[in-house]
């Protein structure tokens, strides 16, 4: 008899993002990235590489040869993780596995966890009410630190609580950084200091004040390994080993492309002789996350989006060979979203705006092509001072609504490839380069978007003056001729019975472009 272990780290994001402070972000995601790798291991007597089969991005399943090896993991996991995250919690679940482990077992297993994670969890935070507070948290307090200071002669000390403790003090406590070593990969150049946990050292007067958040996920994970579990039905493999290794490859998948977009990006256009303007809270499974300076963003998750694809195709070439999977020849595509922020904009609002606009790249994508889904990326650059959901804020922010028409502004996503109706990311940066040239149009053109809300005849007038007093090329090369042009958008209906319901609406380029370009000026 043997014991399938599964562990679902819950809360993740809101310990990271508890507070705005770039120190307390870099030490949360580094101690969450250790929660199932090496202090999972360290906790499991006699650990065995091949008994784990997933371990990352919050996910653990291992299973174990003894009883009282599982039970001791039951017991002691979730308080080690108490000890260090206070505000995280564990939902666990076993199963017992009679011979060898099957693709069923992994439902079985799946299913229990879902079960527990659905349970209350008692608050474990919330202390004497004579207790004194942290100030940025509102948790009890449990030290005193010279943390926050104004001046280099500032000897206050401030109250924290227990989580901010443990974020501010990891990094010299010795643990190590898994999480920076994945971007940093096989090379002697940069080294774990030269990353900065001071925002002040990721914005600069010259990167214009604009922070972005990344989050990108792969499309279709879901369909590969169900496919997979087809396979493995109908013939002998070894399930245990042919899902562990498909999780630890696709982990080295996204790795490897984070790595390639770090150094042909961030590195190549500033160099090494200075603080990395990026931090990586999240890279795990097909997963990442990353707080990096606007300028830098979207050439960043480009380059990622296509590594991705191309790091998969190399990675599960065997996986993809073995089992037949052959809607996964060219490896694995992934869909993303940026927010751009101000540096004193709650993180966590941008976190979930970023992943909000990743949700909506999927859905647009998915509705051109559910088997092969094409990688693009949303992005939006935040005005107002609370986000909702980003449908709300196409209805809301981005159309304009006159008497005579209705013109969205949002014009993504921007695809790898090009797709019908849908411009490119090599296209969104065309328009941002010509709008970043001395003589480009870029007043007249946020006029003409301001008039677009008010009045139709007014709006065309202006563009066509517009078109008259600049060049061919630049009216060329900002699609000048077709500033408003219509799409049929293809919306994927949920239920028992899948409808594709189409419409056509009216958008603009314009708005994004210059957004952009405002974000990457170097003026």
């Amino acid at each position: 008899m043997k014991y399938l272990y599964g562990a679902s780290i819950q809360g993740i994001q809101g310990f990271i993002f508890e507070t705005n402070k770039l120190k307390e972000i870099a030490g949360a995601s580094e101690l969450v990235e250790q929660i199932a790798t090496t202090m999972f291991e360290g906790i499991v007597p006699s650990f065995e590489e091949k008994n784990l089969i997933v371990g990352a991005a919050g996910n653990i399943k291992y299973l174990f040869d003894q009883k009282e090896d599982c039970q001791k993991v039951v017991k002691e996991f979730p308080k080690k993780i108490l000890e260090l995250a206070p505000k995280i919690t564990v939902s666990q679940a076993v199963i017992e596995v009679d011979n060898d482990l099957t693709y069923d077992n992994i439902m079985e297993l799946e299913k229990s966890l879902i079960t527990q994670r659905k349970l209350a969890f008692a608050q474990r935070e919330l202390g004497l009410m004579v207790s004194e507070r942290a100030r940025r948290t509102g948790s009890a307090g449990t030290h005193r630190l010279p943390y926050g200071r104004t001046s280099s002669t500032d000897t206050e000390l401030f109250v924290v609580d227990s989580g901010q403790y443990q974020k501010i003090n990891y990094d010299k406590k010795g643990r190590g950084h898994l999480l920076l070593d994945k971007v940093l990969g096989q090379q002697d150049t940069l080294q774990v200091s030269d990353f900065t946990i001071d925002i002040n050292e990721i914005i600069t007067k010259n990167s214009n004040q604009w922070l972005a958040i990344v989050h990108a996920d792969g499309n279709n994970l879901g369909k590969m390994i169900q496919q997979m579990a087809e396979k493995l039905k109908r013939n002998s493999h070894n399930i245990q080993d042919a899902f562990s290794t498909f999780s630890k490859q696709l982990e080295e998948a996204t790795k490897a492309a984070v790595q390639e977009a770090f150094y042909a990006t961030i590195i190549k256009m500033q160099g090494s002789n200075f603080k990395v303007p990026m931090r990586p809270v999240i890279i795990g499974g097909d997963d990442i996350t990353i707080i990096i300076r606007g300028d830098f963003a979207m050439d960043f998750t480009a380059r990622y989006l296509k590594a991705f694809q191309e790091q998969t195709k190399e990675k599960l070439a065997t996986l993809v060979h073995d089992f037949g999977l052959d809607d996964f020849k060219e490896g694995l595509t992934a869909c993303a979203g940026i927010a751009y922020i101000k540096p004193k904009y709650p993180f966590h609002y941008g976190v979930d705006l970023a992943e909000n606009l990743c949700g909506y790249s999927k859905k647009v994508a998915k509705a051109i092509n559910s088997n092969n889904v094409p990688a693009c990326l949303t992005f939006h650059k935040v005005h107002a001072s609370f986000v909702t959901d980003y449908g709300e804020m196409i209805d809301t922010e981005l159309t304009a609504k006159n008497e005579q028409e209705i013109v969205q502004f949002n014009y993504g996503p921007y695809f790898q490839n090009q797709q019908a109706d849908y411009a490119t990311i090599e296209d969104l940066k065309g328009w941002v380069n010509e709008l970043e040239k001395a003589d480009s149009p870029d007043a007249p053109l946020r006029e003409w978007l301001e008039t677009l809300h008010t009045n139709k005849g007014t709006a065309e007038q202006l563009l066509n003056r517009i078109r008259n007093i600049n060049s061919t090329t630049t009216t060329a090369k900002l699609k000048l001729k077709t500033a408003i042009s219509e799409r049929d958008t293809v919306k994927q209906l949920q239920g028992k019975t899948k409808v594709k319901e189409s419409k056509t609406e009216k958008v603009t380029h314009i708005f994004d472009a210059i957004a952009l370009a405002n974000i990457e000026s170097k003026k």
